[in-house]
């Protein structure tokens, strides 16, 4: 299997997708740099096809990770250990990857993060004095003027702030912005209105998971929804400090009515070594916040209710989606050993590019299944595979499509689901090679079943959408739609792979989930499975 024209699809996918986000769907003056990036990267990628077709996806994806990925995981990182106090690493960092992005605010990024040290250590007029510098920065300007009222603790100047200057165009591209809305909401105590933003402005946050984390925090706190707040803080939010930590909890206790307690955990911040976390504190022991069972209303208890609701789902599927979960995902990891151990078997028995190996190890040969009976080809040739790119390929996407869907649907289900899709694919093939539409062809791989979790992920997305009114699941449905696409065009490029197999396996995927998510337990009717092969093994 070719590497060069999936690498080549893989980038070119990735940076048509990052130009639509960027120019489309959040506020391209904000990401001038990146699209100008992803333009050079793309005209590198046309330079290469021109002068050196065979090193073109190889050149064009070191480009993609030097100059688009690295600069954003870097930024995360920075954010990462900026929350850990860790600063001086931070900063060091944020030189760093200035040099690769020099724009979009990551030039002045250094400097940002000394003002947030300096804002920890106490120095708020240090902080301030290094903000007021890109008041007028195009990109940074919002998040300077807004940070400026916030340190200053002018919570009602930043509201009239963002009703005044942000523009309705902004507070639907930017969600930042819309943080600092509900920020400035919540801390005026203004609940009704807060819940009402926050469902409003939804669709907005959505479009950066930090800011919705962060949304969802600051709405659950100013309401009382200790439940939600500790999910939050102990998932995207566990690298606060316990100071921070129990300060969200004494917000969150002292809006559910229980004023003392609350306030008895503010009054122990005061020796704290955080000046966030005491000026935090000071502010709500002076400025009590509103009790929301007292101040919303039947309607707005309703509409936080129906919020909480879509946030448990969210949180179930950022929860499934942890890297950390990867750990727990059993018939994952026993899947990928045995195709790991069978890969092993292949080198042991003559290579695993050698035709005749492949056949006798259990390749999907048609004839032999159709006319000499061999059944037990159709389960064998699932745990085969051409080369060591063909394997690493497909256990890389076992390793990412997987845990989540595993963790979702349940262990059992998640190993019908998959044999299902494998076996639906293979099926497909012989009914088709029977039907005189395919030409017999030696087939190996898994992935007509891994294709099968792509369909089952969107089988999932779609019963969480119609049944449980999911917009996270709506939202979502693209992703095995975009998959899907790129894969198609793969088939198209190389001529070793199986677009029917991959397809099939992506329908039988789809409806078998849509089975097993109605609690019904299909039956598998499993059948245990000599011409010669003459074909290139294709991938299925």
């Amino acid at each position: 299997m070719e590497l060069n024209p999936i690498l080549l699809l893989i980038v070119g996918f990735s940076i048509v997708i990052t130009l639509w986000r960027a120019i489309f769907v959040l506020s391209s003056r904000y990401f001038r740099g990146l699209i100008v990036a992803c333009l050079l990267v793309l005209a590198l990628m046309g330079v290469m096809l021109v002068i050196q077709p065979d090193q073109a996806g190889t050149v064009s994806l070191i480009a993609w990770v030097i100059f688009l990925v690295i600069p954003a995981q870097g930024r995360r990182l920075v954010e990462v250990l900026v929350a850990r106090g860790r600063y001086a690493q931070a900063i060091r960092l944020a030189k760093v990857i200035r040099i690769l992005h020099p724009a979009d605010g990551y030039i002045e990024l250094p400097d940002i993060v000394q003002s947030q040290a300096f804002e920890r250590k106490g120095d708020t007029n240090g902080a301030i004095a290094i903000l007021k510098k890109y008041e007028s920065h195009p990109v940074l300007g919002i998040y300077a003027n807004t940070h400026i009222m916030r340190l200053q603790m002018r919570y009602a100047d930043l509201l009239n702030w963002i009703e005044t200057q942000a523009t309705p165009s902004e507070m639907k591209r930017d969600p930042a912005l819309v943080e600092n809305y509900l920020a400035a909401l919540g801390q005026t105590g203004q609940l009704s209105r807060m819940i009402h933003e926050f469902q409003r402005l939804h669709t907005t946050l959505n479009r950066s998971r930090a800011y919705l984390n962060l949304g969802y925090l600051r709405l659950f706190a100013s309401t009382g929804q200790r439940e939600p707040v500790e999910q939050l803080l102990n998932g995207p939010f566990r690298y606060l400090a316990p100071p921070a930590r129990q300060t969200w909890i004494a917000l969150t206790d002292m809006s559910a009515g229980k004023i003392e307690t609350g306030k008895n955990v503010l009054r122990d911040m005061g020796s704290v070594q955080d000046d966030i976390v005491q000026r935090s504190a000071a502010y709500w022991l002076q400025n009590s916040p509103a009790v929301a069972s007292q101040v919303l209303s039947a309607e707005d208890l309703a509409l936080l209710d129906s919020i909480r609701q879509e946030f448990d789902q969210y949180h179930a599927y950022e929860r499934s989606a942890a890297l950390v979960n990867n750990r727990r995902a059993y018939a994952t990891w026993v899947i990928i050993a045995l195709n790991v151990a069978m890969f092993l078997l292949e080198i042991q028995q003559g290579g695993s590019e050698n035709l005749e190996t492949l056949y006798k190890l259990g390749a999907l040969w048609p004839p032999g299944v159709l006319i000499g009976g061999e059944w037990w080809r159709v389960i064998a040739a699932m745990f085969l595979h051409l080369g060591l790119a063909h394997i690493a390929l497909n256990m890389l996407a076992l390793y990412i499509l997987g845990p989540f869907l595993e963790r979702m649907v349940g262990t059992i289900r998640y190993i019908l689901i998959y044999a299902l899709a494998g076996l639906g694919s293979m099926g497909t093939i012989l009914a088709l090679t029977q039907a005189g539409v395919l030409e017999p062809d030696l087939l190996v791989g898994a992935s007509g079943a891994i294709m099968g979790l792509v369909g089952a992920t969107a089988a999932l997305y779609l019963h969480d959408w119609r049944v449980k009114r999911s917009q996270i699941a709506r939202s979502r449905l693209l992703r095995p739609l975009f998959i899907v696409v790129t894969q198609f065009g793969v088939d198209l490029l190389i001529p070793q792979t199986s677009l029917v197999g991959h397809l099939s396996g992506a329908i039988f995927g789809f409806i078998a989930a849509l089975i097993v998510l109605r609690f019904t337990r299909p039956k598998l009717a499993l059948a245990s499975q000599k011409s010669a092969p003459q074909a290139q093994p294709q991938d299925a």
